[in-house]
């Protein structure tokens, strides 16, 4: 065979080489537009995964996570201060019955316009955090003592009860608010659960109201929460429950009624 059949051939089997080359790199290879577009698409799924973890998807404040971990960091900066912080647990009055009748959707409107008015109330030092259904949570920060404290909680208060417009309808809620103060109130591991306890004390004096976190309220919690336990396995275990009939006349109508009886510590239900 000549030199020149062996050049054309090996000229060939290059052009076949690079033929093929392009061929590939056209079908398979991702062009740098799609390369980059896919990148953004894999960043912002994964920031919108990161987000729902600190953020509430429906009022877009603070989640408990992230309410504990700025928790965490100003209790660490009041210790080194020597200074206060306050936490306000708010809970809305009267929220289910409005949600049940309004339905879920006028009820997520209304949360979150709530979560709206607290981030206004809020300054830029503070985390309003939503805990699920109609609790919230204000972390203030930068020393506030019992005064300034109750003066943030009327604001809320203030704010809560004008009036809302959802579904063309004029809605008016009011809220409890339970406060405490670190450290004169105890540890930062007890400060939510505290918090929770004088809120609730306000919601049992009536609500629409703050009150300040006192070791006795938390003793009554502990009283609520035994005796729930125990109600519970009297019923599982069928023991400790006993049925009196106990008449009580009705002058009118004579119509006899009965109750129940919890034995242990005379608890009548």
């Amino acid at each position: 065979m000549s030199s020149v059949w062996i050049g054309l051939l090996a000229v060939g089997a290059l052009l076949v080489g690079a033929a093929g080359a392009w061929i590939w790199h056209r079908r398979y290879k991702p062009r740098a537009s799609e390369t980059a577009q896919h990148r953004a698409e894999v960043a912002a799924d994964e920031a919108a995964r990161a987000r729902a973890v600190t953020h509430d998807p429906l009022t877009g404040l603070a989640t408990r996570l992230l309410l504990e971990d700025r928790l965490a960091a100003a209790a660490m900066r009041a210790d080194i201060r020597e200074q206060h912080m306050a936490l306000l647990y708010v809970d809305l009055d009267g929220f289910k019955a409005i949600n049940d009748s309004m339905g879920y959707r006028r009820g997520d409107e209304l949360l979150s316009e709530v979560g709206r008015r607290l981030l206004c109330i809020g300054r830029s030092t503070d985390v309003v955090a939503r805990l699920g259904a109609d609790e919230f949570l204000m972390l203030l920060d930068g020393d506030p003592d019992a005064t300034s404290s109750a003066l943030v909680a009327d604001r809320v208060r203030q704010s809560l009860q004008e009036p809302y417009h959802v579904g063309g309808r004029e809605v008016h809620l009011s809220c409890s608010i339970g406060i405490v103060l670190y450290p004169d109130h105890g540890p930062r591991a007890r400060l939510i659960a505290r918090a929770d306890a004088a809120m609730l004390a306000a919601k049992r004096a009536g609500g629409n109201m703050h009150c300040f976190y006192e070791r006795r309220m938390e003793a009554d919690q502990d009283v609520a929460i035994e005796l729930q336990r125990d109600l519970r396995r009297a019923i599982e275990t069928n023991q400790g429950l006993m049925l009196h009939y106990q008449p009580k006349i009705d002058t009118p109508s004579s119509t006899p009624k009965c109750r129940f009886r919890v034995f242990g510590e005379a608890a009548s239900m």
